[in-house]
């Protein structure tokens, strides 16, 4: 009998595609970075090899930016849009794969149903400009447009690490894992996604108006 061992990381600051290197080794958060990435890519290839050696399949489920109603970092941001702080950053948009962890949690039991092995993306059906993500937030929030912050501020409030994700692109496609599992996104899209998020806060009044 075989068994099926899936696991699953976010990818929450760089392309699926991106080289492994270890990066530029001008700052230590780039080095931690770049540590990271090789460290998760190591855990999918020990998996792998272990599955091999022992006769069951491995799956690398590779998610895209997490959000939901309960979500830290979705509250957060929702938080800083209704207070007028500034929430993107330079003149550029990055563009994200978005996953609502519904989706992310049901394609989680489609493969580990499923015997296969390999790794796939989690995501649902369009990449979306952060701006244009965070514009939704703010309409169904009543708020202001989401403000902007020169790189040099961002570094100083984030951090290095958090203005990197805040201004780096990852977007990819669902399309392997659509086809191979037979799996569809529930909300196949960030702006039927954010209906239940912001439909989720109203009944909890959150955020506070004028907090």
């Amino acid at each position: 009998m075989r068994h099926r061992h899936p696991s699953g990381d976010r990818d929450p600051d760089e392309s699926p595609d991106r080289a492994e290197g270890l990066g530029d080794e001008r700052s230590d958060s780039t080095r931690r970075d770049a540590l990271a990435r090789r460290s998760r890519r190591s855990r999918e290839r020990i998996a792998r090899e272990a599955g091999s050696a022992d006769g069951f399949d491995t799956l690398a489920l590779r998610c895209g930016g997490f959000y939901s109603a309960d979500g830290w970092h979705t509250r957060i941001l929702a938080e800083s849009i209704a207070k007028g702080r500034p929430v993107l950053i330079g003149r550029q948009s990055a563009v994200w794969s978005m996953i609502h962890t519904n989706d992310a949690a049901s394609a989680f039991v489609a493969a580990a149903e499923a015997p296969k092995t390999g790794m796939w993306h989690i995501v649902d059906d369009r990449p979306v400009p952060l701006a244009e993500f965070l514009g939704e937030i703010a309409k169904r929030l009543d708020a202001r447009p989401p403000r902007r912050m020169p790189r040099w501020l961002a570094d100083m409030v984030l951090g290095r690490y958090g203005t990197r994700i805040l201004s780096s692109s990852f977007s990819t496609s669902n399309a392997r894992f659509r086809g191979d599992f037979d799996w569809r996104p529930s909300f196949p899209t960030y702006a039927e996604g954010l209906e239940e998020v912001v439909t989720s806060w109203r009944a909890e009044g959150f955020p506070a108006r004028g907090a």
